[in-house]
């Protein structure tokens, strides 16, 4: 799997060394275990940035693009000083990317985005999605060659964490 910890960390870092100082955090259902981790990530690198934040900038959604536009709608009315959203997924970024569109708001100079995942979608929306990239070709090739270990050897599974990256586009 992915190390989400330090995706959502490389995220928030980017947005706080290009000036963001209102950061929200869009994450996916709350009892998933990438959004557990994603919310660790999010609270860790927001503490190790100096930066306050508070419950109200946090919500959660359904990993849908009109469930982040949802949620960023009523992100941007509880905490209208918001200028920068972290999203747990690419697809809700896309739909806070849609939400902005219709209310006026310009991405990124009134507010920056960054998404999870780097879905091809991503690259082809306006202003292209910044996002956290997932190994996804070595995350199947580890999950084979575990499995093959597993069937040939007996081998019992075993965890093993990879590096996202940040693929930095237009929206941060």
């Amino acid at each position: 799997m992915t190390d989400n910890v330090n995706g959502v960390r490389y995220a928030i870092r980017h947005l706080a060394n290009t000036g963001r100082q209102h950061i929200g955090f869009i994450n996916g259902y709350s009892q998933a275990a990438v959004s557990i981790e994603r919310l660790r990530g999010f609270e860790t690198a927001m503490r190790g940035c100096g930066m306050p934040y508070s419950r109200d900038s946090i919500l959660h959604a359904d990993f849908t693009i009109e469930g982040g536009a949802k949620a960023l709608a009523e992100l941007l009315e509880r905490c209208p000083e918001t200028d920068a959203v972290f999203f747990a997924s690419d697809l809700m970024a896309i739909g806070g990317i849609q939400h902005c569109k219709a209310c006026g708001i310009r991405i990124p100079d009134d507010l920056a985005i960054i998404g999870f995942d780097n879905i091809e979608l991503g690259k082809f929306v306006t202003p292209a999605l910044t996002t956290v990239a997932q190994p996804r070709y070595a995350m199947g090739a580890d999950a084979a060659d575990m499995l093959v270990r597993m069937l040939q050897d007996d081998e019992q599974p075993s965890g093993i964490l990879l590096p996202p990256e940040l693929v930095v586009r237009e929206s941060a």
